[in-house]
């Protein structure tokens, strides 16, 4: 989607596939889990992992003239609300019979005072790590006793982006253990543990000293959409604003990024029906939102649920014990395909905007 709106991508890592395993019995090497490869979807990549600040310079230099206009500060997780949406805009038709429409899209902050939550008690160490023995462009998701794992491509040709999912306590002890620069045995026993947890011929060896650890926690909206007809405004809620998943599935940033997406199309569609006509009517404008918010939903509850069951039930004996068998399955098609179109792109109509 950034490519098609921006004509480039902002510079990062690609992934080229992603291998799931369970445990570390059943599949303790590189190759023995759940591998997608991109040309499976005929894509040219599976993904790309990006810092913050690359996709904000990204944006920023595509909007030319209207880039000042963007303001997107660095996410930070003690900020609880986002005190300006990223777009807003008038909708004023010719005829003066027609009301004044004020739209507000918001795509960060907390997801208000009416949020769902899920807590899996789980937090998780992240940043970027040394490694020896990774593939290039290869990600991995391994489902652990304890939590999930995940390792992602880096710019940097010998790192790579870790992910590692605990219980809270037991999370925060091993990052105390990190942070203590004056013992080195706590560090070294840290790192063990984790490579114990790595498919063999993988080793992780050295943190990076900007690592952290987040409470992770799923946040959100009942409602992506707020339609207030007696003041003519309507408030959109995408992305982070909607909400905000556990990473255990790696869905976040997609869902966020097919919000925009579909609001796009939506918006879009909406001015093609409508190029004909005079003044665009009220009606269509509201019908138009809230079948976007009918589809958005059958997305983000989808994901919102496998994500919640992934977290919460992958640290189960019984799942350690089944889902081995399950995944075997999943590896032919079309399950498997199955499965990469939806996390690739959810349950959604497919581009171009109109046929």
């Amino acid at each position: 989607m950034i490519k098609r709106c921006t004509g480039s991508l902002p510079s990062g890592a690609d992934i080229a596939c992603v291998e799931v395993q369970i445990g570390t019995l059943t599949a303790d090497r590189i190759g023995q889990g759940l591998v997608m490869r991109h040309d499976e979807l005929g894509l040219e990549r599976l993904g790309r992992v990006v810092t913050w600040s690359n996709l904000v310079e990204h944006l920023k230099e595509s909007m030319g003239p209207l880039k000042e206009a963007l303001q997107m500060p660095a996410p930070d997780r003690h900020r609880h609300r986002q005190d300006k949406p990223i777009f807003e805009r008038v909708v004023q038709n010719p005829s003066d019979a027609s009301p004044v429409w004020r739209i507000k899209v918001w795509a960060d902050g907390d997801p208000g005072n009416e949020v769902l939550e899920a807590d899996p008690h789980q937090s998780a160490i992240v940043g970027r790590v040394e490694v020896r023995g990774a593939p290039q462009g290869w990600a991995l998701e391994r489902f652990l006793p304890e939590g999930p794992l995940a390792l992602l491509p880096d710019q940097q040709s010998r790192a790579m982006q870790l992910v590692w999912c605990a219980e809270q306590v037991l999370c925060e002890n091993r990052f105390r253990a990190l942070q203590q620069n004056d013992s080195q045995a706590g560090q070294t026993a840290v790192l063990r543990t984790l490579n114990m947890a790595l498919p063999k011929g993988i080793e992780i060896t050295a943190f990076d000293k900007s690592m952290q650890c987040i409470r992770l926690k799923r946040r959100a909206r009942a409602q992506m959409l707020r339609i207030s007809p007696e003041s003519h405004r309507v408030d959109i809620w995408i992305a982070n604003a909607a909400q905000s998943l556990h990473p255990v599935a790696g869905q976040g940033l997609n869902l966020g990024l097919r919000d925009a997406a579909e609001l796009a199309r939506c918006l879009v569609t909406l001015q093609h029906n409508n190029r004909q006509a005079r003044s665009m009517p009220s009606s269509a404008l509201m019908t138009a939102l809230r079948v976007f918010e009918q589809h958005r939903q059958r997305d983000r509850w989808l994901l919102m649920q496998i994500t919640d069951q992934l977290a919460k039930q992958s640290t189960r004996c019984w799942f350690q014990a089944w889902a081995p068998h399950a995944m075997k399955f999943a590896a032919h098609n079309p399950f498997k395909r199955f499965i990469m179109q939806t996390f690739a792109f959810g349950p959604r109509e497919p581009w171009p905007l109109w046929h």
